[in-house]
């Protein structure tokens, strides 16, 4: 019944309707909190099942990116002209600001993060470009993790850098991003990854 009124005659999706049913299902689970109890205990059996093989699978990640394009290195940040680390911390404070005035997860910055680090320590960055940069990484990271009504529009990410860059300059940066990086964005392992899945085998023994 949904699939047929979410399509118009000549047959393409109506994103409005499937958006408006998404926020309804999402409201309906939101008055039963034991179907989410439900759920959640559901994920964490999964989980506990295949803990042992999550762990090792992070572990060769990690392993197998030593010194290739997907692992960052500080010690090339270092050769930075125009950056330095006094500025990476700021950025970061910066990025943290943002993350918690959009409501994004823990995932999304810890992604947005490791993209910063990555594209720095293979590519020069003037720092007229660093926010544009960091900014951009967190866009991209917030379109992998978060769910859609939470991803920030072209509008508000110029709010937050007052408005310094343009919506063309953003969509040229995270095409420039995304190449530089080979679109490859989950080929790592995150801090957080490794610590979700310790801490789940620690409670769990």
């Amino acid at each position: 019944m949904i699939k047929n009124n979410a399509k118009h005659l000549n047959g393409t999706v109506d994103m409005a309707f499937m958006s408006h049913v998404r926020r309804n299902v999402a409201f309906q689970k939101s008055q039963h909190p034991k179907l989410t109890m439900r759920e959640q205990t559901s994920h964490q059996f999964s989980v506990m099942e295949y803990s042992n093989n999550l762990l090792n699978h992070l572990i060769r990640l990690d392993e197998n990116n030593k010194g290739s394009l997907f692992k960052p290195s500080l010690s090339s940040f270092g050769s930075q002209p125009q950056i330095n680390q006094k500025m990476r911390s700021l950025i970061f404070d910066f990025l943290m600001c943002c993350h918690t005035r959009l409501g994004l997860s823990t995932s999304t910055l810890f992604l947005c993060f490791n993209i910063l680090d990555r594209y720095t320590s293979k590519y020069i960055v003037k720092s007229s470009d660093y926010q544009l940069l960091a900014l951009t990484a967190l866009w991209i990271s917030s379109k992998y993790w978060d769910s859609k009504n939470r991803v920030a529009s072209l509008p508000v990410l110029q709010n937050l850098c007052c408005k310094q860059y343009s919506v063309i300059q953003f969509k040229e940066m995270e095409m420039h991003l995304l190449k530089a990086l080979n679109w490859s964005l989950s080929q790592i392992a995150t801090p957080d990854s490794f610590i979700d899945i310790l801490l789940f085998l620690k409670d769990n023994k």
